[in-house]
């Protein structure tokens, strides 16, 4: 972070107690609870068609989708059985549990906390730069550490990914051809002015 004095006088934040004098009045309590909330699936869908609009307005983007045959990994149970631990669903308001990913030098690890498989998969997704799709037929929440090499020479200490996953989580990941739906640039420019 750089220290206020360092940047330039245009971008140096005012000090003292009319430092914000564009700001004539704070929102009372009421007036912000009759702002009307969103519930998320909603809440993200707007904000991707603003997106989308101001993305075709400032630089006259034109797309369409298409659907492609393309690779995608199923992750699926493997034939050695589920080795994650089964955990009781969260309470509500709680939500399924996020699932935290460490990458270093060497290789990865991966925790789920209150995970579905769902989670697992979009987790993998884009490590193995590869659409992801729950195959599993498992519906509960699970608990689990998933500890991987990105080498695969035999003088790693851990196993690959692919690997990793059979034997530590009784998964496994099946790569197959599947229709993708796939967003293509028809027109672009650089951007317009302010």
């Amino acid at each position: 972070m750089w220290p206020i004095a360092a940047l330039p006088p245009a971008t140096a934040a005012p000090v003292g107690p009319r430092a914000t004098p564009h700001v004539k009045r704070r929102a009372t309590t009421k007036e912000v609870s009759e702002v009307p909330v969103l519930p998320p699936a909603e809440n993200e869908q707007q904000v991707r068609l603003m997106l989308r609009a101001m993305l075709a307005d400032r630089f006259r983007l034109q797309l369409h989708t298409e659907t492609r045959k393309e690779r995608i990994l199923n992750l699926e149970a493997a034939g050695s059985g589920l080795k994650a631990q089964e955990v009781d669903a969260p309470v509500p308001p709680d939500k399924e549990g996020l699932v935290g990913l460490a990458m270093g030098d060497d290789g990865g690890r991966m925790i789920g906390k209150k995970s579905t498989m769902a989670g697992v998969a979009r987790a993998l997704a884009p490590l193995l730069k590869a659409t992801v799709v729950d195959r599993t037929g498992l519906t509960g929440m699970y608990d689990y550490v998933l500890e991987w090499s990105l080498d695969s020479d035999a003088s790693a200490t851990r196993p690959t990914i692919f690997t990793a996953l059979q034997e530590q989580l009784g998964l496994r990941l099946e790569s197959v051809k599947a229709p993708v739906d796939t967003l293509v640039i028809d027109h672009i420019e650089r951007p317009s002015q302010n």
